[in-house]
């Protein structure tokens, strides 16, 4: 918990969208597109109150179905056992996902060829 990680993350976090309107104009429904969203299924060890650190971890999981939802065949995902960086405590299961939404567009474009012919 160096100053300097503090630091990069204020900025990081000033970097991000804070309007409602940019917040907005990001989003896109995606269709059918194949979408799997990853949560954390705890939240990582800041230094606040237990309660307030639940709140923060609900809102970001709330956010994350929000995302999902924007594709029909959106889900969101909560990896126990994880903290932020799903890759390094849960490699696995960013892998069985990564190949998940591969199998899902394949299939579809397979499909999608197959009744073009």
């Amino acid at each position: 918990m160096r100053s300097s990680f503090w630091r990069d993350t204020l900025l990081e976090a000033l970097a991000i969208p804070t309007s409602s309107a940019q917040v907005h104009a990001e989003q896109r429904k995606y269709g059918h597109l194949p979408l799997i969203v990853l949560t954390a299924g705890r939240p990582d060890d800041i230094p606040i109150p237990p309660a307030q650190l639940h709140a923060v971890w609900l809102a970001s999981k709330q956010l994350h179905d929000r995302v999902a939802a924007l594709s029909s065949r959106g889900v969101n995902f909560v990896i126990g056992g994880s903290g932020h960086y799903i890759q390094i405590n849960q490699p696995s299961a960013v892998i069985s996902s990564v190949d998940e939404v591969v199998d899902q567009a394949r299939y579809r474009a397979h499909n999608l060829a197959s009744a073009h012919t």
